[in-house]
């Protein structure tokens, strides 16, 4: 009997291990980079700040006015803006398979804790330029205008070392802001890091095999009001 039941619980483990998809989900063609500019955030319409439609468009549209910044739960948005000609704003994601991810990177950007061996190094960025105080012509400053984050939500699908493939829960992770040069906004920060603090040094460690989706990015000012959202726009 003894023999047996041994005999048992090996079939079963190697059933539980085979059970578990390795890379087997829809990844399609392999995408390593992303990047798109950010624009102002603008009140939805209709929204708490514009509660009905009081205007139409030239082709019978309804829509709001005034044209209001996104509002907090307070009522307030940022009193920060875009200098008229010479701003812009991007941002970029890329994605990197690496060998092993306890040394990539300069050591500036490396990821302390994870264990030697492969897995996907998140790395975000992003360039503001033209970014005005609010009398619309003072470029922000150093320590005054300090505090600018760059809010994320992914979702991550992935080949779990342990359990295969699965969607993790939406998860978010803020990217602060450099302290401001004159008008310039900069982040360039490791997203395995930054997960790393909010979690453990397993988790940060991205499977080589992962999908991440971007839910969702906002630019938030020094008062964690909503700046800037992922967009496009001409004049």
């Amino acid at each position: 009997m003894k023999h047996r039941a041994l005999g048992i619980a090996c079939v079963a483990i190697v059933w539980s291990e085979a059970a578990h998809a390795q890379c087997d989900f829809d990844i399609g063609a392999l995408t390593t980079s992303f990047s798109s500019s950010l624009v102002r955030s603008y009140a939805a319409c209709p929204s708490d700040t514009h509660p009905i439609t009081n205007v139409e468009t030239v082709g019978d549209v309804d829509a709001c006015e005034p044209v209001t910044p996104t509002e907090d739960e307070f009522g307030d948005s940022t009193h920060y803006s875009f200098a008229a000609a010479s701003s812009r704003c991007t941002v970029k994601l890329n994605a990197t398979r690496v060998t092993n991810c306890s040394t990539y990177g300069a050591p500036w950007f490396q990821t302390p804790g994870l264990t030697p061996g492969p897995c996907q190094a998140l790395r975000v960025r992003l360039d503001c330029r033209g970014i005005v105080q609010d009398d619309d012509a003072t470029l922000i400053t150093a320590i005054s205008d300090a505090g600018w984050r760059l809010d994320t939500v992914f979702r991550f699908t992935r080949n779990d070392p342990v359990n295969g493939d699965m969607t993790v829960i939406d998860f978010p992770l803020s990217f602060d802001a450099d302290i401001p040069l004159p008008g310039r906004l900069r982040i360039d920060q490791s997203a395995n890091s930054v997960m790393r603090v909010l979690t453990n040094a397993a988790e940060a460690k991205f499977p080589p095999c992962s999908s991440v989706q971007l839910v969702e990015m906002r630019l938030r000012d020094p008062a964690s009001r909503i700046f800037a959202e992922i967009g496009l726009s001409t004049r």
